[in-house]
């Protein structure tokens, strides 16, 4: 067990012998030698010829020819508001031995064929090192908060990524990745209500704008996870570090020109007293011009960030937000901590919807976030934000799916003294999995 636990494992040569001569012949009883030369009663071969009546022909694996359809689901639907009647339908493909996986999703409208029809393909190469994803889509982007109203992109183009597993070292559990992405497309914002809210601590977001973007994107990262049974809630200890640079280059009509790095690290401490320590922190910093929308800064709500299988990480917004405070931070300088004091998750609600719907395991965290935002070299007009509260987390399990959504409540930490009004306590829900990423 303590080899376990230290994740080593020591080899001492059965044939080793003492290197300094004893006083006195040295004796080993007879049965602490036994091991050496004991061998089951029965030994599986290395090698195991196959059954000869079992074989009824021999060929290469194709591995295109055995993918296979998993589910199609067609669907009408209705837009009343934009008068947008239509049908659309989504398929999915797979293959055995996860070589290849297709996802299309496409919409006919029949009242408004030319500005509202849609298509998502996105196809997964599996054969090849690294391994490389291509989305093609005319296709509305997931809905984002922006001010107090959802920002939705029209968007039409499409994005190469490649990702490579670098084996630099052979320590249980620890995954490395280097990865890059290449992006084209056109974002067409959909109008905004009139009655917006835009205001930040310092100012007004910008209206969203038109353009093309063109850009690149190189990452690493490196993540330190032990498997657990629940680990969607309640991680082990681990440690993960992300770096991302993200290019952007005035071509093909596009309206970008920038530089943006990014670095990201988590560590979750092994068990203290009844819980465990989490800890995140980030760094962001924009050099150039990108669309107004693609803000540098703190967010007003909290961003939808899942896990799913087949299509990895779903993440709807990239902005962190100190909980405790409803309004945005901008500029082009950010740093952002949070630290959390979790409990395990010794509660099960055992509720059962629909047939579908599971919620299992209850926690508590409390915890602490800060951010600072500025721009340019100058500090002296950052913006800090400081914020404390208490969280309960639940796995809702959705056909067989499992994700985190979580009730706080937090406020200032300035504002926690007498002067304290309701006014000022954020309570709020989030979807976002355990860990970073």
């Amino acid at each position: 067990s303590e080899t376990k636990r230290r994740e080593r494992v020591y080899v001492v040569d059965a044939e080793r012998r003492p290197t300094v001569e004893a006083s006195e012949p040295l004796f080993i009883p007879r049965g602490y030698g036994d091991w050496v030369s004991h061998r089951p009663p029965n030994e599986i071969p290395f090698t195991i010829e196959p059954d000869s009546t079992l074989i009824t022909g021999r060929r290469g694996y194709n591995s295109f020819k055995n993918l296979t359809h998993a589910i199609t689901l067609p669907l009408p639907y209705a837009d009343p508001a934009n008068d947008d009647y239509g049908f659309f339908a989504n398929t999915i493909w797979l293959e055995p031995l996860n070589k290849h996986q297709l996802f299309v999703l496409g919409g006919v409208s029949v009242t408004r064929f030319v500005d509202r029809s849609f298509l998502l393909l996105s196809y997964i190469n599996n054969t090849l090192a690294p391994s490389l994803a291509l989305n093609l889509y005319r296709f509305p982007s997931p809905s984002s908060f922006y001010g107090n109203a959802l920002l939705v992109e029209n968007l039409t183009g499409g994005d190469l990524s490649a990702t490579l597993p670098l084996d630099l070292t052979d320590t249980p559990y620890t995954t490395t990745l280097a990865g890059a992405r290449v992006r084209y497309a056109y974002a067409e914002p959909f109008d905004l209500a009139s009655d917006v809210d835009l205001e930040t601590a310092a100012g007004e977001l910008p209206l969203p704008e038109t353009g093309y973007r063109t850009d690149l994107q190189l990452g690493f990262a490196w993540k330190h996870q032990r498997p657990y049974r629940y680990n969607v809630i309640d991680p082990l200890d681990g440690t993960g570090v992300r770096a991302r640079v993200t290019l952007g280059a005035p071509i093909l009509g596009s309206n970008n020109q920038f530089v943006r790095p990014d670095l990201a690290a988590y560590w979750i401490s092994p068990q203290i007293a009844i819980g465990r320590f989490y800890a995140y922190g980030r760094a962001t910093a924009q050099f150039g011009e990108l669309l107004a929308q693609d803000y540098l800064g703190l967010s007003r709500y909290d961003d939808f960030d899942i896990q799913l299988p087949v299509f990895g990480a779903i993440t709807l917004d990239d902005a962190e937000r100190v909980r405790g405070y409803r309004s945005y931070a901008i500029g082009n300088r950010v740093l952002f901590g949070t630290l959390e004091y979790r409990l395990p998750p010794v509660i099960d609600l055992s509720t059962n919807l629909l047939g579908i719907i599971d919620l299992d395991r209850l926690g508590f965290s409390l915890f602490a976030d800060a951010g600072m935002v500025w721009t340019g070299s100058n500090t002296s007009d950052a913006i800090h934000r400081t914020g404390v509260g208490i969280e309960a987390k639940n796995v809702v399990s959705i056909g067989g799916f499992q994700i985190l959504h979580s009730l706080g409540i937090a406020a200032p930490w300035s504002e926690l003294d007498e002067n304290l009004v309701w006014d000022d306590v954020d309570l709020y829900y989030r979807v976002q999995a355990a860990v970073a990423f």
